[in-house]
Order: structure tokens, then sequence, then C-alpha cells
């Protein structure tokens, strides 16, 4: 009944007790250009502001990747939408790699690409200008559409929509959706107030610049004493019961030991030896370096010392 009686009292809210949306989303524009800029790591970020309104849009007019966070209250939300080209800009400026990407390098990149998303909400969080009394959750998450349009439909809603203009002004399809609830909103600020409370200065994050890993091939593994391994002679052979050159284990030295990348069949490439991807990369890969345990192969032998690596 509470949700019924919040739409009611949405519906019947006379409109001049709002502040006009425009000239609201106007005073909070340079506080979201400016934590676009520490986000994208940029000294000069534009964006225009296409519209401004108290209405909540349909789930299915959210753009690309959605973020929602909660304040004290279960009134006070905020969610950004944000388009797929601008989120994978981001992500792509952070690993420095080409801006050119096709579909599966895209999916690839996607969980980096939403996680990297959530530090735009850090740097949004870090402004508390235009948040009621500073109470956000820090820890932003991912939405879905459907569940955020559930969430603030019976709310009285601010949405504001912003398009990213690049180095030729024309943002495409680069747009950000921002969804705040009137209750998380600071509306007894006033322009003053605003000005004064500048945001903090932008954060270059952390980069991952040109690095060299090295890629191993393991055909297969076998177990030995260290007493047999001590009386290993040049020219001896060793027998490898489960060789096969169809199933190769690829796999890459990181900080805490060898991660477990995926399968591969041995071949060859203009004459030299080379290895094909069997599939996708494992999802353990992309783990966090503390999750890592999880990446290596069940078939490798916890007492294996020995291992058979293609030339």
């Amino acid at each position: 009944m509470s949700v019924i009686a919040r739409k009611i009292a949405f519906a019947n809210k006379p409109v001049s007790d709002r502040p006009d949306a425009t000239e609201l989303a106007m005073r909070f524009l340079p506080i979201i250009n400016h934590a676009l800029c520490g986000w994208l790591s940029s000294d000069d970020v534009k964006v225009e502001l296409e519209r401004a309104d108290w209405s909540m849009p349909k789930a299915d007019a959210l753009p690309g990747i959605i973020m929602s966070a909660r304040g004290s209250r279960r009134s006070r939300r905020i969610a950004i939408a944000v388009a797929e080209p601008l989120v994978h800009k981001a992500a792509q400026d952070v690993l420095q790699i080409e801006a050119n990407l096709d579909a599966e390098a895209r999916a690839v990149l996607r969980p980096f690409a939403e996680q990297n998303m959530l530090t735009f909400g850090a740097h949004i969080s870090e402004t508390r200008i235009m948040l009621h009394a500073g109470v956000v959750d820090p820890d932003w998450t991912i939405d879905q559409a459907d569940k955020v349009y559930s969430n603030f439909e019976a709310q009285d809603v601010l949405t504001m929509q912003l398009t990213f203009l690049d180095g030729d002004g024309d943002g495409d399809d680069m747009h950000v959706t921002i969804l705040v609830t009137a209750d998380m909103l600071a509306l007894g600020q006033s322009e003053d107030d605003v000005a004064k409370s500048e945001p903090k200065a932008p954060r270059l994050p952390p980069r991952l610049g040109p690095c060299h890993v090295e890629v191993q091939a393991i055909a297969d593994h076998v177990r030995m004493s260290v007493a047999d391994c001590s009386r290993l002679k040049i020219g001896q052979v060793i027998g490898l019961p489960g060789l096969r050159f169809d199933h190769l284990n690829l796999s890459v030295e990181m900080g805490e030991g060898p991660v477990f990348l995926t399968d591969a069949s041995l071949g060859a490439d203009k004459g030299l030896k080379a290895v094909r991807l069997n599939r996708g990369l494992d999802p353990s890969f992309r783990l966090p370096p503390n999750d890592q345990s999880a990446a290596q192969n069940p078939q490798d032998g916890k007492n294996s010392t020995a291992k058979a690596v293609p030339a």
C-alpha cells in the first residue's frame, strides 16, 4: 500500500512544488562534468544536457550498462546508465588498447569495463554536492534496467540525459542518463552553496601500461621424486603417458604463479610451431588475484614437479 500511496502523492504533487528540472540539472552539470574528467583521466570533458525532467523513463529506454547506489533511506536512490561505447572507451583508455575492437573482443573486455565503470560512481560520491547530506552508499553495483525501474517508479525522480561530446563535437551514441530521487537531491542548497562546495581534484587511476607475460603451452605432467630428479642424465627419455597435442593447457605466469588461461591444439603457422585456441578464455582468468585458487586446471596434480612444454 505504501508504494501505491507514493504513486498517488507523486501524481497529485503540484508542478510548482518542484524546482525547474532544466535549471536544477544545469546547476549540477559542472559537478557531473568534473566526475567524468576524473573517470576518464582527462583535463577537459565536454558534456551537453539533452533534457531534464521530473519523470521516470521506461526500463527499455535506459541505455547501456547501469549502476546504482542507495542512501540511508529507501527513498534516497541514484542510478546512472552509460551507453556501452562510452563505458568501453573508458576501459580501453585505462588499458591503453586500440579503439576499434570487434564484438568478440568487446565481450571479453566487458567484465573489466563494468568494474571500471564503478569508479565513475565513486567520483560522483566524492563530490557530495548533489547528494542530500552526502549520504550515499559508496558501494555502487551494476544493476538491471527492470530492477532500477521498479525501485524508482514510485519515487519523485529527476532524470538528466547527457551526451558526451568527443573531439569532433559529435558524441554519436555516447549517452549518460542519471536518475536521482528528490529525497537524495540537496534541493535546499543555493547556487552559492554549490559554488563553494568544490569537488575533489580528479585522480588518475592506476593504469596498466605495456607489459609482457610468459604464456606456457603444457602438454602433460609427470610425477617424480627428488631422488629420481637427482639421477636425471642428458639424453634420458621420460615417458609422457597422457600426452595429447590436441589438448594443451595454456597458462600465464603471474605474480602468484601460473594461472590457467584456456586449452589449445598444437599446430604450425608460416613454418613455425604454434598453438590454436580450442575455446575462449577460462572465466576464472578474470577473477581478482585473491580468487585465483579456482584458476588452476583441475587436471593438474598437486605433486607434479615436471612438465612437458612444446618447443
